[in-house]
């Protein structure tokens, strides 16, 4: 479930990849403005945050997959308001497994991406480039936590095995 900042809007995602899409203007009466499928059938969602700003939502695959969508404003008679979450990125490289977390930056339109096997990925939504694969991770099994540094300077990943590790990185714009 994820919830805007200002409330106005909720989604609710199943694993089976339908985000049941609610505008929540009025929180006493809210509507389900749409129903999507983001996953192709054989895929499960497993992961899902939105981007800084909160106008895009990246979703995260049990292929390893990455995609970004945008409500789009298409005046579609399909929706209650008009509005239809579009798949706008969708041709980011996969993880070696299931995407088990996303961490956004506060800055910019960089990501994490963290698989199964701790693999731990930063990616750029807007070029759909990954950034780096991260070397090394704290535990092959998966991890429990990651959070991406404030200043997009550092990822620190803590393994199910009680592990930590602490990349420092620079990314420049």
């Amino acid at each position: 479930i994820l919830l805007n900042t200002p409330g106005d809007r909720v989604l609710v995602a199943t694993r089976d990849g339908t985000i049941y899409r609610y505008n929540t203007r009025n929180f006493a009466a809210p509507e389900l403005a749409e129903t999507i499928d983001v996953e192709p059938a054989n895929v499960e969602m497993t992961a899902l945050t939105y981007l800084n700003a909160e106008n895009s939502i990246v979703v995260g695959g049990s292929d390893g997959s990455i995609s970004i969508w945008f409500g789009v404003d298409r005046k579609s008679k399909a929706t209650t308001d008009g509005i239809v979450l579009t798949k706008v990125h969708a041709d980011f490289a996969r993880q070696p497994a299931a995407i088990t977390d996303i961490r956004v930056s506060q800055r910019t339109r960089m990501f994490t991406t963290t698989d199964a096997k701790g693999n731990v990925w930063i990616r750029h939504g807007t070029t759909e480039r990954t950034l780096l694969e991260l070397p090394g991770t704290p535990d092959r099994n998966g991890l429990q936590a990651t959070v991406f540094g404030p200043k997009d300077d550092g990822v620190l990943a803590i393994g199910k095995n009680g592990a930590a590790m602490l990349w420092g990185v620079h990314i420049p714009h």
